[in-house]
């Protein structure tokens, strides 16, 4: 049986699913059984799954501890397992981050493109933006 396989078989119970469609659909899957009180051992796992309904353009890239590169081109599924209290708790975190980021560089970029829209032709400097 495969890992993630395995990870969603102890966590069945936990793991919550929806789906998110705009112009491509894009389903996820996430849970955890943590807090256990420490690493692995203490039996402590989360998943995070995304999952290619239809239409999403991606690529991953997953660089070894060798520094050997694995690239997917459009995968179908993705997965991150982390073991452990402390991999869960930093993993909240970085998805926290991203979300930050994200929405206020998406605003941004809206933001400044309606403002390219209004201000007319398009054209600045004597360039075609």
């Amino acid at each position: 049986m495969k890992e993630k396989e395995k990870t969603k078989k102890i966590l069945q119970h936990l793991v919550q699913s929806k789906e998110f469609l705009i112009c491509n659909a894009l389903k996820i899957s996430i849970g955890t059984n943590t807090p256990k009180g420490g690493n692995i051992s203490h039996g402590g796992i989360t998943l995070f799954t995304l999952v290619n309904e239809f239409g999403t353009d991606w690529n991953t890239e997953v660089t070894k501890r060798n520094g050997v590169i694995r690239s997917i081109e459009d995968p179908t599924e993705i997965a991150i397992i982390l073991y452990g209290d402390s991999e869960a708790e930093t993993f909240l975190k970085c998805l926290k981050y991203a979300v930050e980021v994200l929405e206020k560089q998406m605003f941004e970029n809206l933001r400044s493109r309606k403002k390219d829209e209004i201000s007319g032709s398009g054209v600045k400097d004597g360039l075609v933006h």
